[in-house]
């Protein structure tokens, strides 16, 4: 069962969950500065805008904004870590889907990095019931 991190708890339970997983991802996000990520992330909790649900061992984390464009507010799903072979990680996603649709959200969006296992992630996501909407193309610009 999933349960909602407070602001205080976040960093201690994702730390070791990225760190044991930081390898098998992208080399850009391999280099992300944690120091600045946990801070600017408790700060967005404090302010009402984060919420944080964990297991052991899996952290998952969603957004909760306005849209600009002056529609219902929005929820997207930034990061969604967990050690491999962690059992119960849908109970996040399903903590987070609850709580959008008591935060008045129509719909949750959720990144994931091709690389990183991207096609399996976008099988189990389809099978949840989401559908590709978008394609997000990135291109380094200090190479």
């Amino acid at each position: 069962m999933a349960t909602e991190l407070k602001s205080e708890e976040f960093t201690d339970r994702l730390a070791p969950i990225f760190e044991s997983v930081r390898l098998r991802l992208p080399v850009q996000l391999r280099q992300r500065n944690l120091d600045y990520f946990f801070p600017q992330w408790r700060k967005l909790m404090g302010m009402g805008f984060a919420r944080t649900w964990g297991i052991p061992d899996a952290v998952l984390g969603c957004l909760f904004t306005p849209d600009v464009f002056g529609g219902p507010p929005q929820a997207t799903v930034p990061f969604w870590f967990s050690l491999p072979g962690t059992k119960g990680t849908l109970d996040l996603l399903r903590a987070a889907e609850t709580a959008a649709k008591g935060a008045g959200c129509p719909r949750i969006s959720i990144s994931a990095y091709c690389s990183l296992e991207g096609e399996r992630i976008a099988d189990l996501l389809k099978a949840l019931g989401y559908v590709e909407t978008e394609r997000v193309h990135q291109k380094e610009l200090n190479e």
